[in-house]
């Protein structure tokens, strides 16, 4: 989605508050689609001092993710604060500033940008996530396995050794 900021160039100073409902934002994370269990609230208002725009508001939305312990999905909540700074100049773009070259700001891009900044690189349903058993693949979580799991690697069974003694 793409919004025209052309009426909002026209003036030296200005400022426009959007209120959106997205459904339609795919996102991509590490070769996935994330899942969106509701609609992408996006409020911001939009800015414009002297050649600069800024975007300045708040991503909110619930996506379905997979614990990296026991893979299982879960709900995870997204509250993120959002700043971006766009010119049509480019003598004032930098890495801070984003060039616009069509006087239209693409929201979906920003979107997408922060949701997968923020998301956690962790990705676990609960902190005390037990994970799958390594040995026979159960979740831990739901239920308890008879598997003998006190392997050790090779190389650290001189410390056994060390510790027994």
């Amino acid at each position: 989605m793409a919004i025209d900021i052309s009426s909002l160039l026209q003036k030296k100073r200005g400022e426009i508050e959007y209120n959106l409902i997205l459904d339609d934002v795919e996102i991509i994370a590490q070769e996935e689609r994330l899942d969106f269990i509701n609609d992408i609230v996006f409020n911001f208002k939009m800015q414009l001092i002297d050649e600069i725009i800024t975007i300045n508001g708040i991503i909110e939305a619930k996506i379905m993710l997979q614990c990296s312990r026991c893979v299982e999905k879960f709900p995870y909540d997204i509250k993120i604060d959002v700043f971006e700074e766009f010119t049509m100049n480019p003598e004032l773009k930098d890495e801070d500033i984003i060039l616009i070259e069509n006087k239209k700001i693409d929201i979906s891009k920003i979107i997408s940008d922060n949701v997968l900044i923020n998301l956690p690189i962790a990705q676990v349903c609960m902190e005390s996530c037990k994970g799958l058993c390594h040995e026979c693949g159960v979740n831990l979580n739901k239920e308890k396995c008879n598997c003998y799991c006190d392997e050790i690697d090779d190389r650290l069974e001189v410390l056994q050794k060390y510790f027994k003694n």
